[in-house]
């Protein structure tokens, strides 16, 4: 059965040797298997033997690193993974979470939020922070005497606050109704409403699925390790390659004859951000962020024109209503 294999190369910072005092840049490849099933078949992990024993058959690939100025690759550098020790790749630790026996479904990637027609909820967190600034200072004149213009504590903690959970119906017809930053903002954090039973899975194997157990696996870095779905390089700073003349650089690590039957490889460009300043301190080597300036190692927000704004996304499908997802953007 076919299958693909992304391969995706995060740049993991950059050190000095104690030793030689040479510069040592770190890249962390992330493993992401896609393996092809029929809609609706099941089929085990013996069918893709490749990923029996995995740890195994990634040990003998040899890599190597590309960096591209986005038009060409402007340099190649052969790489061999270099674990840290005591989490290389453990054939044992793989057979211990995936069998032969192992159900495999068709991938399903997740709905991406922002593509799915999903509500998207954010208040105004400035606006919130110009009330409570404006609480506090309206307070402190009634007790110096000054005024008694003082909205009473129902402005922001009566009426603003919904009693109990709400459904997600009730919620958004509320939030439609406001733009009252305080009583979005009590909307944003109040909870939700169970909307039903949640429903049945398919089979008790669904909890043991392929890509699910893959999924489940991605808070715990030391295990991906051990599983060899994380893969880690040391090379010396100069080999990358980036001695500042390249404006936009990026990277990848591809798998060089990679005999893995008839897998295909994904292998993604990553925008970097690399300082060649060797004689600094402390130097950067890190994924872009597109449109913003690093200063020191550290993001620079350029100070009043930046506040933090705070997301949730409504899931579309209504069994999933209780599981919103906050997040933070820069606005």
């Amino acid at each position: 059965m076919a299958s693909t294999i992304v391969w995706t190369s995060l740049p993991a910072g950059i050190r000095r040797d104690r030793r030689s005092g040479a510069w040592l840049a770190r890249i962390s490849v992330v493993v992401s298997p896609r393996l092809d099933v029929a809609a609706g078949a099941t089929a085990s992990l013996s069918d893709f033997p490749a990923f029996l024993e995995w740890p195994k058959a990634v040990g003998g690939i040899a890599f190597g690193l590309r960096v591209s100025d986005g038009v060409r690759v402007v340099s190649e550098t052969p790489l061999r993974p270099a674990s840290p020790a005591g989490i290389a790749p453990d054939v044992g630790a793989w057979r211990t979470i995936f069998g032969a026996d192992t159900p495999v479904r068709a991938f399903d990637p997740p709905e991406d939020p922002s593509k799915a027609g999903t509500r998207m909820l954010a208040y105004d967190s400035r606006g919130v922070v110009r009330e409570v600034r404006d609480l506090y200072a309206r307070t402190l004149r009634r007790e110096a005497g000054m005024t008694t213009a003082l909205p009473g504590p129902e402005r922001f903690v009566g009426k603003s606050v919904p009693g109990g959970a709400l459904r997600v119906e009730e919620l958004l017809a509320r939030w439609k109704r406001t733009e009252d930053p305080l009583e979005r903002f009590a909307l944003y954090h109040c909870r939700v409403g169970s909307p039903g039973p949640m429903p049945r899975r398919q089979s008790p194997e669904d909890d043991r699925e392929f890509h699910r157990m893959l999924g489940a696996l991605g808070t715990h870095p030391h295990l991906l390790r051990k599983l060899g779905l994380v893969l880690d390089f040391t090379l010396p700073a100069a080999d990358l390659g980036l001695d500042g003349s390249v404006r936009e650089p990026r990277l990848r690590v591809v798998p060089v004859d990679a005999r893995l039957g008839s897998a295909a490889h994904a292998c993604p460009w990553t925008a970097v951000e690399h300082d060649p300043d060797a004689e600094g301190s402390y130097r950067t080597f890190t994924v872009a962020h597109e449109g913003w300036v690093r200063r020191h190692g550290l993001l620079f927000l350029g100070g009043d024109r930046v506040s933090a704004v705070q997301e949730q996304h409504e899931p579309r499908r209504p069994d999933a209503a209780s599981a919103r997802t906050p997040r933070l953007r820069l606005a």
